[in-house]
Protein backbone atom coordinates (compact mmCIF):
# COMPACT_ATOMS: atom_id res chain seq x y z
CA UNK A 1 0.00 0.00 0.00
CA UNK A 2 1.25 3.48 -0.75
CA UNK A 3 0.46 6.92 0.59
CA UNK A 4 -0.95 9.76 -1.50
CA UNK A 5 0.18 13.36 -1.19
CA UNK A 6 -2.02 15.17 1.28
CA UNK A 7 -2.87 18.79 1.90
CA UNK A 8 -2.30 18.55 5.64
CA UNK A 9 1.40 18.01 4.95
CA UNK A 10 1.55 21.05 2.68
CA UNK A 11 0.04 23.19 5.43
CA UNK A 12 2.91 22.57 7.84
CA UNK A 13 4.12 25.95 9.06
CA UNK A 14 0.93 27.77 8.06
CA UNK A 15 -1.20 28.14 11.16
CA UNK A 16 -4.31 30.07 11.94
CA UNK A 17 -3.16 33.49 13.02
CA UNK A 18 -4.39 36.07 15.45
CA UNK A 19 -3.24 39.54 16.33
CA UNK A 20 -1.38 40.69 19.42
CA UNK A 21 -3.21 40.91 22.70
CA UNK A 22 -5.13 44.07 23.31
CA UNK A 23 -3.33 46.76 25.29
CA UNK A 24 -5.08 49.62 27.01
CA UNK A 25 -2.24 51.97 26.23
CA UNK A 26 -1.93 50.95 22.60
CA UNK A 27 -4.61 49.36 20.49
CA UNK A 28 -7.43 50.24 22.88
CA UNK A 29 -6.48 53.02 25.32
CA UNK A 30 -8.52 53.66 28.46
CA UNK A 31 -11.44 56.03 28.53
CA UNK A 32 -10.46 59.66 29.04
CA UNK A 33 -10.52 61.31 32.45
CA UNK A 34 -13.23 63.92 32.87
CA UNK A 35 -12.35 66.83 35.14
CA UNK A 36 -15.19 68.15 37.30
CA UNK A 37 -16.13 71.68 36.34
CA UNK A 38 -14.83 74.47 38.55
CA UNK A 39 -17.03 77.26 39.84
CA UNK A 40 -18.71 79.22 37.07
CA UNK A 41 -16.26 81.83 35.74
CA UNK A 42 -17.21 85.29 34.64
CA UNK A 43 -18.33 85.44 31.01
CA UNK A 44 -15.39 85.85 28.65
CA UNK A 45 -14.86 85.67 24.90
CA UNK A 46 -11.60 83.74 25.40
CA UNK A 47 -12.05 79.98 26.01
CA UNK A 48 -10.57 78.79 29.29
CA UNK A 49 -8.42 75.72 29.88
CA UNK A 50 -11.58 73.97 31.12
CA UNK A 51 -13.41 74.91 27.90
CA UNK A 52 -10.65 73.43 25.76
CA UNK A 53 -10.53 70.36 28.00
CA UNK A 54 -14.27 69.83 27.71
CA UNK A 55 -14.19 70.21 23.92
CA UNK A 56 -11.23 67.85 23.69
CA UNK A 57 -13.15 65.33 25.76
CA UNK A 58 -16.10 65.55 23.35
CA UNK A 59 -13.83 65.09 20.31
CA UNK A 60 -12.11 62.15 21.97
CA UNK A 61 -15.39 60.37 22.66
CA UNK A 62 -16.40 60.99 19.02
CA UNK A 63 -13.13 59.54 17.73
CA UNK A 64 -11.99 62.85 16.23
CA UNK A 65 -8.47 62.41 17.48
CA UNK A 66 -6.69 65.26 15.70
CA UNK A 67 -9.22 67.77 17.00
CA UNK A 68 -9.08 66.25 20.49
CA UNK A 69 -5.29 66.54 20.55
CA UNK A 70 -5.44 70.17 19.49
CA UNK A 71 -7.92 71.02 22.26
CA UNK A 72 -5.94 69.24 24.97
CA UNK A 73 -2.76 70.98 23.81
CA UNK A 74 -4.51 74.36 24.11
CA UNK A 75 -5.74 73.42 27.57
CA UNK A 76 -2.18 72.53 28.59
CA UNK A 77 -0.89 75.86 27.29
CA UNK A 78 -3.36 77.63 29.57
CA UNK A 79 -3.00 75.26 32.52
CA UNK A 80 0.27 73.32 32.22
CA UNK A 81 0.01 71.84 35.73
CA UNK A 82 -3.21 69.90 35.10
CA UNK A 83 -2.13 66.24 35.22
CA UNK A 84 -5.48 64.90 33.95
CA UNK A 85 -5.17 66.90 30.74
CA UNK A 86 -1.74 65.42 30.08
CA UNK A 87 -3.13 61.95 30.73
CA UNK A 88 -5.96 62.47 28.25
CA UNK A 89 -3.55 63.78 25.64
CA UNK A 90 -1.59 60.57 26.20
CA UNK A 91 -4.76 58.60 25.50
CA UNK A 92 -5.20 60.46 22.21
CA UNK A 93 -1.61 59.84 21.16
CA UNK A 94 -1.92 56.15 22.04
CA UNK A 95 -5.02 55.82 19.88
CA UNK A 96 -3.19 57.58 17.06
CA UNK A 97 -0.31 55.13 17.36
CA UNK A 98 2.07 57.85 18.54
CA UNK A 99 3.38 55.69 21.33
CA UNK A 100 6.58 57.55 22.19
CA UNK A 101 4.63 60.83 22.38
CA UNK A 102 2.07 59.11 24.61
CA UNK A 103 4.80 57.97 27.01
CA UNK A 104 6.19 61.51 27.18
CA UNK A 105 2.89 63.10 28.18
CA UNK A 106 2.08 60.32 30.65
CA UNK A 107 5.48 60.96 32.24
CA UNK A 108 4.62 64.66 32.40
CA UNK A 109 1.32 63.83 34.13
CA UNK A 110 3.21 61.72 36.68
CA UNK A 111 5.80 64.46 37.19
CA UNK A 112 2.95 66.85 38.04
CA UNK A 113 1.09 64.31 40.19
CA UNK A 114 3.52 61.61 41.43
CA UNK A 115 0.69 59.55 42.96
CA UNK A 116 -1.37 59.50 39.73
CA UNK A 117 -1.80 55.72 39.61
CA UNK A 118 -4.12 55.78 36.61
CA UNK A 119 -1.47 57.54 34.51
CA UNK A 120 1.03 54.85 35.52
CA UNK A 121 -1.50 52.20 34.53
CA UNK A 122 -2.13 53.70 31.11
CA UNK A 123 1.57 54.18 30.45
CA UNK A 124 2.20 50.51 31.28
CA UNK A 125 0.02 49.54 28.33
CA UNK A 126 1.90 51.82 25.94
CA UNK A 127 5.27 50.57 27.16
CA UNK A 128 4.09 46.99 26.57
CA UNK A 129 3.10 47.92 23.02
CA UNK A 130 6.57 49.42 22.52
CA UNK A 131 8.14 46.15 23.65
CA UNK A 132 9.71 47.79 26.69
CA UNK A 133 8.52 44.93 28.88
CA UNK A 134 10.63 45.39 32.06
CA UNK A 135 9.58 49.05 32.17
CA UNK A 136 5.97 48.10 31.51
CA UNK A 137 5.99 45.63 34.41
CA UNK A 138 7.61 48.08 36.80
CA UNK A 139 5.18 50.81 35.77
CA UNK A 140 2.17 48.50 36.02
CA UNK A 141 3.19 47.31 39.48
CA UNK A 142 3.54 50.93 40.57
CA UNK A 143 0.09 51.64 39.14
CA UNK A 144 -1.67 48.95 41.16
CA UNK A 145 0.23 50.04 44.25
CA UNK A 146 -1.15 53.57 43.84
CA UNK A 147 -4.54 52.73 42.30
CA UNK A 148 -5.35 49.10 43.24
CA UNK A 149 -8.93 49.42 42.01
CA UNK A 150 -8.02 50.69 38.54
CA UNK A 151 -9.00 47.76 36.31
CA UNK A 152 -7.03 48.89 33.26
CA UNK A 153 -3.81 48.91 35.28
CA UNK A 154 -4.30 45.24 36.10
CA UNK A 155 -5.16 44.48 32.48
CA UNK A 156 -2.06 46.26 31.18
CA UNK A 157 0.17 44.63 33.76
CA UNK A 158 -1.27 41.30 32.65
CA UNK A 159 -0.31 42.10 29.06
CA UNK A 160 3.24 42.90 30.13
CA UNK A 161 3.49 39.66 32.10
CA UNK A 162 2.08 37.73 29.14
CA UNK A 163 4.62 39.17 26.73
CA UNK A 164 7.35 38.25 29.19
CA UNK A 165 6.02 34.69 29.15
CA UNK A 166 4.76 34.71 32.73
CA UNK A 167 1.27 33.49 31.84
CA UNK A 168 0.10 32.54 35.32
CA UNK A 169 0.78 36.07 36.60
CA UNK A 170 -0.95 37.41 33.50
CA UNK A 171 -4.03 35.31 34.21
CA UNK A 172 -4.17 36.60 37.80
CA UNK A 173 -4.06 40.24 36.63
CA UNK A 174 -6.67 39.70 33.91
CA UNK A 175 -9.00 38.03 36.42
CA UNK A 176 -8.60 40.95 38.83
CA UNK A 177 -9.29 43.43 36.01
CA UNK A 178 -12.45 41.51 35.09
CA UNK A 179 -13.54 41.47 38.74
CA UNK A 180 -13.04 45.21 39.09
CA UNK A 181 -14.79 46.05 35.83
CA UNK A 182 -17.08 43.18 34.75
CA UNK A 183 -18.32 45.14 31.75
CA UNK A 184 -14.88 45.63 30.18
CA UNK A 185 -14.38 43.10 27.35
CA UNK A 186 -10.59 43.45 27.24
CA UNK A 187 -9.65 41.30 30.28
CA UNK A 188 -11.97 38.55 29.06
CA UNK A 189 -10.45 38.70 25.58
CA UNK A 190 -6.92 38.60 26.98
CA UNK A 191 -7.80 35.71 29.28
CA UNK A 192 -9.17 33.86 26.26
CA UNK A 193 -5.95 34.40 24.34
CA UNK A 194 -3.75 33.18 27.19
CA UNK A 195 -5.95 30.14 27.81
CA UNK A 196 -5.77 29.39 24.08
CA UNK A 197 -1.98 29.60 24.15
CA UNK A 198 -1.94 27.22 27.13
CA UNK A 199 -4.23 24.75 25.37
CA UNK A 200 -7.03 25.34 27.90
CA UNK A 201 -9.47 25.60 25.05
CA UNK A 202 -12.79 25.28 26.83
CA UNK A 203 -11.83 28.15 29.14
CA UNK A 204 -10.58 30.14 26.15
CA UNK A 205 -13.92 29.72 24.37
CA UNK A 206 -15.86 30.80 27.47
CA UNK A 207 -13.81 33.98 27.95
CA UNK A 208 -13.86 34.94 24.28
CA UNK A 209 -17.61 34.42 24.10
CA UNK A 210 -17.98 36.75 27.08
CA UNK A 211 -15.75 39.34 25.38
CA UNK A 212 -17.96 39.11 22.29
CA UNK A 213 -21.09 39.53 24.39
CA UNK A 214 -19.65 42.72 25.87
CA UNK A 215 -18.19 44.02 22.57
CA UNK A 216 -20.13 42.46 19.69
CA UNK A 217 -18.63 44.83 17.12
CA UNK A 218 -14.98 43.97 17.82
CA UNK A 219 -13.76 41.63 15.04
CA UNK A 220 -10.61 40.54 16.90
CA UNK A 221 -12.54 38.57 19.50
CA UNK A 222 -14.35 36.58 16.80
CA UNK A 223 -11.00 35.87 15.14
CA UNK A 224 -9.47 34.56 18.36
CA UNK A 225 -12.59 32.49 19.05
CA UNK A 226 -12.27 31.01 15.57
CA UNK A 227 -8.68 29.97 16.34
CA UNK A 228 -9.77 28.32 19.60
CA UNK A 229 -12.48 26.39 17.76
CA UNK A 230 -9.96 25.35 15.10
CA UNK A 231 -7.65 24.04 17.79
CA UNK A 232 -10.59 22.02 19.11
CA UNK A 233 -11.09 20.52 15.66
CA UNK A 234 -14.40 22.36 15.16
CA UNK A 235 -13.91 23.49 11.57
CA UNK A 236 -17.53 24.47 10.91
CA UNK A 237 -17.62 26.68 14.02
CA UNK A 238 -14.28 28.16 12.97
CA UNK A 239 -15.71 29.21 9.64
CA UNK A 240 -18.82 30.69 11.25
CA UNK A 241 -16.72 32.96 13.49
CA UNK A 242 -14.41 34.04 10.67
CA UNK A 243 -17.38 35.03 8.55
CA UNK A 244 -18.53 37.22 11.45
CA UNK A 245 -15.11 38.89 11.45
CA UNK A 246 -15.43 39.71 7.76
CA UNK A 247 -18.99 40.93 8.16
CA UNK A 248 -17.61 43.56 10.55
CA UNK A 249 -14.30 44.19 8.76
CA UNK A 250 -14.16 42.89 5.17
CA UNK A 251 -10.47 43.85 4.93
CA UNK A 252 -9.34 41.84 7.97
CA UNK A 253 -6.34 40.12 6.37
CA UNK A 254 -5.76 37.45 9.01
CA UNK A 255 -9.41 36.39 8.90
CA UNK A 256 -9.13 35.82 5.15
CA UNK A 257 -6.01 33.70 5.67
CA UNK A 258 -7.60 31.73 8.49
CA UNK A 259 -10.73 31.16 6.42
CA UNK A 260 -8.59 29.90 3.55
CA UNK A 261 -6.96 27.34 5.82
CA UNK A 262 -10.30 26.21 7.22
CA UNK A 263 -11.81 25.89 3.73
CA UNK A 264 -8.82 23.85 2.57
CA UNK A 265 -9.33 21.45 5.48
CA UNK A 266 -12.86 20.82 4.24
CA UNK A 267 -11.74 20.32 0.65
CA UNK A 268 -13.37 23.58 -0.46
CA UNK A 269 -10.38 24.29 -2.66
CA UNK A 270 -11.59 27.15 -4.86
CA UNK A 271 -12.86 29.07 -1.82
CA UNK A 272 -9.58 28.43 -0.02
CA UNK A 273 -7.58 29.83 -2.93
CA UNK A 274 -9.77 32.94 -3.10
CA UNK A 275 -9.34 33.67 0.60
CA UNK A 276 -5.59 33.15 0.60
CA UNK A 277 -5.16 35.37 -2.47
CA UNK A 278 -7.24 38.04 -0.73
CA UNK A 279 -4.95 37.77 2.30
CA UNK A 280 -1.88 38.49 0.16
CA UNK A 281 -3.63 41.37 -1.60
CA UNK A 282 -4.50 42.97 1.74
CA UNK A 283 -1.09 42.16 3.28
CA UNK A 284 1.42 42.27 0.40
CA UNK A 285 4.39 42.36 2.79
CA UNK A 286 3.17 39.43 4.90
CA UNK A 287 6.10 37.67 6.59
CA UNK A 288 4.67 34.31 5.52
CA UNK A 289 4.10 35.38 1.92
CA UNK A 290 6.30 32.65 0.44
CA UNK A 291 4.61 29.91 2.48
CA UNK A 292 1.12 31.10 1.56
CA UNK A 293 2.06 31.37 -2.12
CA UNK A 294 3.34 27.79 -2.01
CA UNK A 295 0.10 26.73 -0.38
CA UNK A 296 -1.91 28.43 -3.12
CA UNK A 297 0.17 26.64 -5.77
CA UNK A 298 -0.55 23.27 -4.19
CA UNK A 299 -4.24 24.07 -3.89
CA UNK A 300 -4.35 25.05 -7.56
CA UNK A 301 -2.88 21.65 -8.41
CA UNK A 302 -5.60 20.04 -6.34
CA UNK A 303 -8.25 22.16 -8.05
CA UNK A 304 -7.08 20.77 -11.39
CA UNK A 305 -7.15 17.24 -10.00
CA UNK A 306 -10.21 14.97 -10.24
CA UNK A 307 -9.86 14.41 -6.48
CA UNK A 308 -11.04 16.37 -3.46
CA UNK A 309 -9.93 16.16 0.15
CA UNK A 310 -12.13 15.08 3.04
CA UNK A 311 -11.33 15.58 6.74
CA UNK A 312 -13.09 13.93 9.66
CA UNK A 313 -12.19 15.73 12.88
CA UNK A 314 -13.98 13.32 15.20
CA UNK A 315 -12.35 10.26 13.67
CA UNK A 316 -8.97 11.93 13.14
CA UNK A 317 -8.46 11.10 9.47
CA UNK A 318 -8.12 12.72 6.03
CA UNK A 319 -8.49 11.14 2.60
CA UNK A 320 -8.84 11.98 -1.07
CA UNK A 321 -12.00 11.04 -2.96
CA UNK A 322 -13.39 11.58 -6.49
CA UNK A 323 -14.90 15.04 -6.85
CA UNK A 324 -18.06 13.63 -8.40
CA UNK A 325 -18.77 11.59 -5.23
CA UNK A 326 -21.22 12.56 -2.55
CA UNK A 327 -20.37 12.08 1.10
CA UNK A 328 -21.85 12.44 4.58
CA UNK A 329 -20.63 11.76 8.08
CA UNK A 330 -21.79 11.19 11.60
CA UNK A 331 -19.15 11.50 14.31
CA UNK A 332 -16.21 9.32 13.19
CA UNK A 333 -18.30 7.47 10.59
CA UNK A 334 -18.37 8.58 6.94
CA UNK A 335 -19.77 7.29 3.65
CA UNK A 336 -18.93 8.05 0.00
CA UNK A 337 -20.69 7.17 -3.25
CA UNK A 338 -21.41 8.59 -6.68
CA UNK A 339 -25.09 8.40 -5.64
CA UNK A 340 -26.50 10.84 -3.08
CA UNK A 341 -29.35 8.41 -2.45
CA UNK A 342 -26.90 5.61 -1.64
CA UNK A 343 -25.14 7.82 0.92
CA UNK A 344 -28.44 8.77 2.53
CA UNK A 345 -29.55 5.14 2.75
CA UNK A 346 -26.27 4.08 4.40
CA UNK A 347 -27.09 6.33 7.33
CA UNK A 348 -30.49 4.70 7.60
CA UNK A 349 -28.54 1.48 8.33
CA UNK A 350 -29.70 -0.31 5.20
CA UNK A 351 -26.42 -0.98 3.42
CA UNK A 352 -27.80 -3.68 1.12
CA UNK A 353 -30.38 -1.25 -0.24
CA UNK A 354 -27.69 1.43 -0.57
CA UNK A 355 -25.43 -0.64 -2.86
CA UNK A 356 -28.40 -1.35 -5.09
CA UNK A 357 -28.18 2.36 -5.96
CA UNK A 358 -24.38 2.52 -6.39
CA UNK A 359 -21.18 1.16 -4.81
CA UNK A 360 -20.30 2.71 -1.46
CA UNK A 361 -17.22 3.22 0.67
CA UNK A 362 -17.68 3.50 4.41
CA UNK A 363 -15.07 4.48 6.99
CA UNK A 364 -15.41 4.11 10.73
CA UNK A 365 -13.09 5.16 13.56
CA UNK A 366 -13.38 2.96 16.64
CA UNK A 367 -11.69 2.65 19.99
CA UNK A 368 -9.00 -0.05 19.91
CA UNK A 369 -9.72 -1.07 23.49
CA UNK A 370 -13.47 -1.38 22.86
CA UNK A 371 -12.87 -3.29 19.63
CA UNK A 372 -10.63 -5.82 21.34
CA UNK A 373 -13.20 -6.25 24.12
CA UNK A 374 -16.14 -6.58 21.70
CA UNK A 375 -14.46 -9.38 19.73
CA UNK A 376 -12.69 -11.09 22.64
CA UNK A 377 -9.29 -10.38 21.12
CA UNK A 378 -6.03 -10.21 23.04
CA UNK A 379 -4.10 -6.97 23.52
CA UNK A 380 -1.49 -8.04 20.96
CA UNK A 381 -4.08 -8.59 18.20
CA UNK A 382 -3.10 -6.89 14.96
CA UNK A 383 -5.03 -5.52 11.98
CA UNK A 384 -5.53 -8.95 10.41
CA UNK A 385 -7.13 -10.43 13.55
CA UNK A 386 -9.46 -7.47 13.83
CA UNK A 387 -10.30 -7.71 10.10
CA UNK A 388 -11.27 -11.37 10.43
CA UNK A 389 -13.41 -10.65 13.48
CA UNK A 390 -15.29 -7.85 11.73
CA UNK A 391 -15.84 -9.97 8.63
CA UNK A 392 -17.23 -12.76 10.78
CA UNK A 393 -19.61 -10.31 12.45
CA UNK A 394 -21.19 -9.41 9.10
CA UNK A 395 -21.12 -13.08 8.05
CA UNK A 396 -18.84 -12.36 5.08
CA UNK A 397 -16.49 -14.72 3.30
CA UNK A 398 -12.92 -13.44 3.44
CA UNK A 399 -10.07 -13.75 0.98
CA UNK A 400 -6.45 -13.98 2.05
CA UNK A 401 -5.54 -10.86 4.09
CA UNK A 402 -2.53 -8.86 2.93
CA UNK A 403 -0.52 -6.98 5.56
CA UNK A 404 1.00 -3.57 4.89
CA UNK A 405 0.90 0.02 6.08
CA UNK A 406 -1.20 3.11 5.46
CA UNK A 407 0.40 6.40 6.46
CA UNK A 408 3.06 4.28 8.20
CA UNK A 409 0.52 2.60 10.49
CA UNK A 410 0.02 -1.19 10.45
CA UNK A 411 -2.81 -2.25 8.14
CA UNK A 412 -4.40 -5.31 6.60
CA UNK A 413 -6.75 -5.65 3.60
CA UNK A 414 -8.79 -8.52 2.23
CA UNK A 415 -11.57 -9.15 -0.26
CA UNK A 416 -14.99 -9.93 1.23
CA UNK A 417 -18.30 -11.17 -0.17
CA UNK A 418 -21.66 -12.25 1.10
CA UNK A 419 -25.25 -11.19 1.56
CA UNK A 420 -26.35 -8.00 3.31
CA UNK A 421 -30.01 -7.21 3.95
CA UNK A 422 -30.91 -9.72 1.25
CA UNK A 423 -28.54 -8.20 -1.33
CA UNK A 424 -25.46 -10.06 -2.57
CA UNK A 425 -22.24 -8.05 -2.46
CA UNK A 426 -18.55 -8.15 -3.18
CA UNK A 427 -16.05 -5.77 -1.70
CA UNK A 428 -13.01 -5.25 0.46
CA UNK A 429 -12.23 -4.45 4.07
CA UNK A 430 -9.10 -2.68 5.28
CA UNK A 431 -8.17 -2.26 8.95
CA UNK A 432 -5.61 0.24 10.23
CA UNK A 433 -4.46 0.47 13.84
CA UNK A 434 -3.64 4.11 14.66
CA UNK A 435 -2.36 4.35 18.23
CA UNK A 436 -5.48 3.77 20.37
CA UNK A 437 -7.89 3.73 17.42
CA UNK A 438 -9.01 1.27 14.78
CA UNK A 439 -9.94 2.64 11.36
CA UNK A 440 -12.10 0.35 9.24
CA UNK A 441 -12.48 1.00 5.49
CA UNK A 442 -15.35 -0.92 3.86
CA UNK A 443 -15.91 -1.01 0.11
CA UNK A 444 -19.15 -2.69 -1.05
CA UNK A 445 -20.80 -3.11 -4.45
CA UNK A 446 -23.05 -5.45 -6.37
CA UNK A 447 -20.96 -8.39 -7.64
CA UNK A 448 -20.98 -7.23 -11.27
CA UNK A 449 -19.81 -3.72 -10.26
CA UNK A 450 -17.01 -4.49 -7.83
CA UNK A 451 -14.13 -5.09 -10.26
CA UNK A 452 -14.61 -1.64 -11.81
CA UNK A 453 -15.04 0.00 -8.39
CA UNK A 454 -12.11 -1.66 -6.63
CA UNK A 455 -9.39 0.75 -7.95
CA UNK A 456 -11.36 3.70 -6.56
CA UNK A 457 -11.65 1.97 -3.21
CA UNK A 458 -7.95 1.15 -3.14
CA UNK A 459 -6.89 4.70 -4.03
CA UNK A 460 -9.12 6.17 -1.30
CA UNK A 461 -7.84 3.71 1.29
CA UNK A 462 -4.21 4.42 0.36
CA UNK A 463 -4.77 8.19 0.55
CA UNK A 464 -5.73 8.02 4.22
CA UNK A 465 -3.68 10.05 6.68
CA UNK A 466 -4.26 10.39 10.38
CA UNK A 467 -4.12 13.01 13.14
CA UNK A 468 -5.18 13.30 16.77
CA UNK A 469 -9.00 13.67 16.87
Amino acid sequence: MSNGKRLWIILTGVALVGTLQFACGGGTPPPPTKIPATSTPAPTSTPSAQDHFDQGFVYLEQGQLDQAAAEFQKAIELDPQNAATHRNLGTVYARQGKLEEAVAVYEEAIKIAPDFGEAYGDMAGVLADLGRIPEAIATGEKAIELAPDYASAHNNLGIAYSRQGDLEKAIAEYKEAARLDPNDPQPHANLGIVYKDLGRLDEAVTELQEAIRLAPDDPENYNHLAIAYYMQGKTDETIDELLKVLAIDPDHANAHKNLGIAYSDLGRIEEAITELETYLQLFPDAPDQAVVEEMITELEKMAASPLAEYRNDEGGYNLLYPKNFYHADEDGWSAFSESQEAVDIVFEYSTGEAIEQAPVIMIDAMSLEDTLDDYDLTEDAGPTEILLALAEEIDAEVGTPQAGTIDDYPASIAGISGDMDGTSFEGALAIVIVDDRVIGVFGLALPDQWDAFFPIYLDMANSLSFFEP
